[in-house]
C-alpha cells in the first residue's frame, strides 16, 4: 500500500514539475508599416499648382494639363514584400485655380523618383500601370485603395530608392475641370514581431525547485524499499 501511494505520489510530482518547466509558445505578432508619400503635382511639365502635399489632376483654362505624383523613399526595403497597397484620399472637388470637379477616369502609374518633387516628374517614363478609378460620385475624405505589389517588387529588385506614383485624367483634357488628392500611403506588411519569452517568477522557480527536491526524495524512498 505504501508502495502504491509513493509512486502515486511520485507521478503527481512529475506532472507539477512538467507543469511548472512548461514554456507557452506566444507565437508571432503580425503588423503593418506605413510609408508617407511625398506629393506634389506638375502642370504640363513646368510649373506646380497645388501647394505642397496636395496633387491636382485635371486641367486648366483650356490650356494646361495637370497631373499628380507622390514619390516614397523604398531605401530601406531590401527584399520583396507580401503585398503593398497604395491608399490616398480626396480632398477637394476642385483645382487650386477654381477649377470645378469632373466625372471620368482617373489612371495611376509607376514611375522611377528621386524623393525629390520635380515638376518634370510629369512626363517621367511610366514602369508600370497600376489602375484606373472613377470620380463619378467622389467625395471629400473618400479613400482609394490599389494594390501595387508586383510594381513595387519590381522596383525593389531593380534597386531603385524611390516608388513613384503618377494620377492622370484618362483620356486627358486641359478643361477647366481637377480634383484634388492628399494622405499618399503605402501600407506593407511588418515584418514579424517575435514575442518575448517568458521568464519564470521567483514563485514559479520556488514551486519548481520545491518539485524536484521532492521528487527526488521520491525515488529514494523507492529505491530503499527494494533492498
Amino acid at each position: 500500500m505504501f508502495l502504491h501511494k509513493l509512486m502515486k505520489m511520485s507521478g503527481v510530482l512529475r506532472g507539477a514539475l512538467a507543469v511548472c518547466l512548461f514554456v507557452p509558445f506566444m507565437g508571432t505578432a503580425a503588423a503593418q508599416t506605413t510609408l508617407n508619400g511625398l506629393t506634389h503635382d506638375s502642370a504640363d511639365g513646368n510649373h506646380s499648382h497645388a501647394s505642397a502635399g496636395t496633387a491636382e489632376v485635371g486641367g486648366f483654362e483650356g490650356s494646361e494639363i495637370v497631373r499628380g505624383m507622390s514619390e516614397f523613399d523604398i531605401s530601406a526595403l531590401t527584399g520583396p514584400v507580401a503585398s503593398a497597397t497604395l491608399r490616398f484620399s480626396v480632398s477637394a472637388l476642385a483645382g487650386c485655380c477654381g477649377q470645378g470637379p469632373f466625372s471620368g477616369t482617373v489612371e495611376v502609374v509607376a514611375y522611377v523618383g528621386n524623393n525629390a518633387a520635380n515638376v518634370s516628374d510629369f512626363s517621367a517614363p511610366a514602369t508600370a500601370t497600376l489602375g484606373t478609378f472613377s470620380t463619378a460620385g467622389a467625395t471629400v475624405g473618400q479613400v482609394f485603395n490599389l494594390d501595387v505589389t508586383s510594381a513595387l517588387n519590381a522596383a525593389i529588385a531593380s534597386s531603385d530608392v524611390s516608388f513613384g506614383v503618377r494620377l492622370a485624367r484618362s483620356p486627358e483634357s486641359s478643361a477647366n475641370e481637377a480634383l484634388s488628392f492628399n494622405n499618399f500611403q503605402l501600407v506593407l506588411p511588418a515584418a514579424p514581431i517575435a514575442a518575448p519569452t517568458p521568464v519564470p517568477t521567483v514563485s514559479q522557480w520556488g514551486l519548481m525547485i520545491l518539485s524536484a527536491l521532492l521528487a527526488l526524495f521520491a525515488i529514494g524512498q523507492m529505491r530503499r524499499m527494494r533492498r
